[in-house]
């Protein structure tokens, strides 16, 4: 694996820790913990507001080793991912 490889492994890695540990700053405005307010717009008004996009990633540059390694670095951020909802 080359050292920029290992970077960018670690500084993804390091981001989400870091996010995690943030104390809620991350939260979007308006997602207070303190309950539902009625004149909050609705989670599928928020929902709404996004747009789907395909993400995509030249991995030519990628050696075969590199390649099997992305399928469990996507389990990997699904997983935190999971472990950061349930925080709030």
């Amino acid at each position: 694996m080359s050292p920029w490889t290992r970077w960018a492994i670690m500084a993804a890695l390091g981001g989400s820790l870091l996010a995690c540990g943030n104390g809620g700053e991350g939260r979007p405005h308006g997602a207070e913990s303190a309950g539902a307010d009625s004149s909050a717009p609705s989670m599928a008004g928020k929902v709404a507001q996004y747009t789907a996009v395909r993400l995509t990633a030249d991995l030519g540059s990628l050696s075969e080793r590199e390649r099997r390694m992305l399928p469990l670095l996507i389990e990997a951020a699904s997983e935190m991912d999971t472990v950061y909802q349930q925080q709030y």
